[in-house]
């Protein structure tokens, strides 16, 4: 049973970002300055950045943009995991990359885009600056390392900016620590120029499926694997607070317990996440708050989440690996 979703509309406000996707939206003035960058190019590829590539089209650029989630108000969208297949399109002059900030994403990431740019076409990247972790800085120099075997590679004077998440607001507001918690705002801009291509990277395969659910601007994801040890249908996550994950790194603790995730950065542990999935689509199905309440059933610890209640202006249901 899925939900009789809408199709995605170019004319309403996106969703929430959702921390699932590494979604940390660049500033206006960063795709201000990264536009500029780009302005001679006629064939702009985007990868990770949708809202360079709506500002791109708007000026009349050429602009494909790689993409997983399947709402961005781009005309020329792929929707994929960058990485999951070789790329099969026209290629372009020049590419905007912005990776999940982890060693493995970006290499995944910046070999595939190589093989989609026309050469010497260059590659701008956004990184993880050194205050990112405490590992951060032996990282990028080992990245650094890995692409001067194959292209010119060098830092930008440019700090691209990004706009603080709802995600990672709620995270703040939870966390005890939060310098430690926190992203740090800002990152370090490359640019790397290919001598010769480097082998693609092999995509990881074993992950597990996600079912998200969009409504109205709130995102919800499910995880397929459930865990049949807990002692209810909804249990909290023993470092939560009040339902809120009060970090915003996959490297946190215990994280890959948590089998359902909001926008807001609320979590939960769920024994039959199939079962959850199911109620919450004939949850989601209801005209009125009332019956969307009842509709939860066992699941009624879910009405403590930010979920909006009927009627909804957009309701729509996807899949995806993490």
């Amino acid at each position: 049973m899925h939900l009789p979703a809408m199709k995605p509309d170019a004319s309403q406000a996106l969703p929430e970002p959702h921390i699932l996707d590494y979604d940390w939206r660049y500033s206006p003035e960063t795709i201000s300055d990264l536009s500029e960058l780009v302005r001679r190019s006629s064939r702009v590829l985007t990868l990770g950045t949708p809202s360079l590539a709506r500002h791109l089209e708007s000026c009349g650029h050429d602009v494909l943009l790689v993409d997983r989630q399947p709402f961005h108000a781009v005309r020329n969208h792929l929707q994929m995991e960058p990485g999951a297949t070789e790329p099969n399109f026209e290629k372009r002059n020049i590419a905007v990359v912005d990776p999940p900030w982890y060693p493995i994403d970006a290499k995944l990431w910046i070999a595939w885009t190589a093989h989609g740019i026309e050469p010497p076409g260059k590659i701008l990247v956004s990184l993880w600056p050194d205050t990112t972790r405490p590992t951060a800085a032996k990282e990028f120099e080992e990245l650094r390392s890995w692409v001067s075997e194959w292209a010119e590679f060098e830092v930008l004077d440019i700090v691209p900016r990004y706009s603080t998440p709802p995600f990672e607001s709620a995270a703040l507001s939870a966390s005890e620590s939060p310098s430690t918690r926190l992203s740090p705002g800002y990152g370090r801009l490359v640019s790397i120029r290919a001598r010769t291509l480097p082998s693609l990277l092999d995509y990881p395969e074993s992950r597990n499926t996600w079912i998200r659910f969009v409504v109205d601007d709130y995102q919800l994801a499910v995880c397929l694997k459930g865990d049949r040890s807990l002692p209810g249908p909804v249990t909290q996550h023993p470092l939560a607070k009040n339902w809120i994950w009060p970090y915003v790194s996959k490297r946190a603790p215990q994280q890959d317990r948590i089998n359902l995730w909001s926008s807001r950065n609320e979590v939960a542990l769920l024994r039959d996440p199939h079962l959850a999935a199911e109620t919450l689509q004939r949850a989601l199905k209801t005209s009125d708050p009332e019956e969307f309440n009842s509709q939860l059933g066992e699941y009624s610890q879910l009405r403590d989440l930010s979920i909006p209640r009927p009627p909804y202006r957009r309701l729509l249901e996807w899949q995806h690996k993490q």
